[in-house]
């Protein structure tokens, strides 16, 4: 007995045929594995939140993703002020204000991690640093409840 294959009609899609192709944005060579994901809600938060609207600067949200890219697995998030500094194009003074500035917004928090070095100078201020995004994930999450639903279907 012979098989025959029927394909399935137009517009119905398959194992094989997706109904969409994925969204490449910055070409897919760019886009393996390389890459952090990044809730729309980050980026259009500001509409439905006074603090993300008024308080939180574009400054601080660059440096949650810095942040965010360094976060592996299960792992806390260690960095130094200068190596975040160097990342983001800015002064070690600068980087370190913004992060004190999320602390104080209760977003961020940060706890220093002194120990021995090579450095022992006095004014050093370059120690490493453990950087828990918790705070922000709770506050993102909270607001994402909020979302209109409409809006909430719209970005799917």
């Amino acid at each position: 007995m012979r098989r025959t294959t029927k394909s399935a009609p137009q517009g119905v899609a398959t194992a094989k045929t997706p109904t969409h192709a994925k969204t490449a944005v910055w070409g897919k060579s760019l886009e393996s594995g390389r890459w952090i994901k990044l809730p729309r809600i980050f980026l259009r938060a500001g509409r439905y939140s006074e603090l993300l609207g008024t308080k939180i600067k574009p400054r601080h949200l660059l440096l949650l993703l810095a942040l965010g890219s360094q976060k592996y697995q299960r792992n806390q998030i260690r960095a130094y002020w200068e190596n975040l500094a160097i990342d983001l194009g800015v002064s070690t003074e600068t980087v370190r204000k913004w992060g004190y500035e999320l602390r104080k917004m209760g977003l961020l928090k940060i706890k220093q991690n002194r120990g021995r070095g090579d450095i022992q100078r006095v004014g050093h201020r370059n120690e490493s640093n453990t950087f828990d995004l918790s705070p922000f994930i709770k506050f993102m999450e909270e607001l994402d409840q909020k979302w209109p639903k409409k809006k909430r279907e719209d970005a799917k």
